[in-house]
């Protein structure tokens, strides 16, 4: 974090806004108007839709990741622990890896692939409680399984 100071106080100022929007309406509802006349009605409404359902799954499964990992057996020191510290690695590292994919592929073909690898890490926490049933012998928490199943889950998030 103290490698990011420097750079954010050597970053240029920028100027201030010349004809500010007078209500909060106008600022939301202005650059919308002018979006979809721009890209025609129909293909502006799909493309908001798009836009706004995009990580719709991703917001809702988060919600639900704690009390999921409790019910499964983790102890929530173990959850902050592995959260708070191995999730942001992983998170850093599959943001390098999306934008080099995303340099490779470009915005259209990355964003389908990026929605692939969401539904397939969306995924894991059906194939976790699928998985859970299958082995009712499991006792107490494992550390390591939650960090393979985090590490992954930060990694693809931050990749898309």
């Amino acid at each position: 974090m103290l490698i990011i100071v420097p750079i954010t106080l050597s970053a240029p100022i920028l100027p201030a806004i010349q004809n500010p929007a007078p209500t909060l309406r106008g600022a939301v509802l202005g650059p919308a108007r002018e979006f979809i006349t721009r890209t025609g009605r129909k293909r502006g409404v799909l493309i908001l839709l798009l836009v706004m359902l995009y990580r719709w799954p991703d917001g809702l499964l988060g919600l639900m990741a704690v009390p999921f990992l409790i019910q499964s057996g983790f102890s929530p020191e173990t959850i902050g622990t592995v959260q708070g510290g191995w999730d942001i690695s992983a998170a850093i590292a599959g943001t390098a890896v999306g934008g080099l994919f995303f340099s490779k592929l470009g915005l259209n073909r990355a964003l389908w692939v990026y929605g692939v690898i969401g539904a397939f890490r969306n995924l894991a926490y059906w194939a976790s409680s699928i998985w859970r049933r299958i082995q009712r012998s499991f006792n107490g928490s494992d550390r390591r399984k939650l960090l393979q199943r985090n590490d992954g889950e930060c990694f693809f998030s931050s990749a898309y």
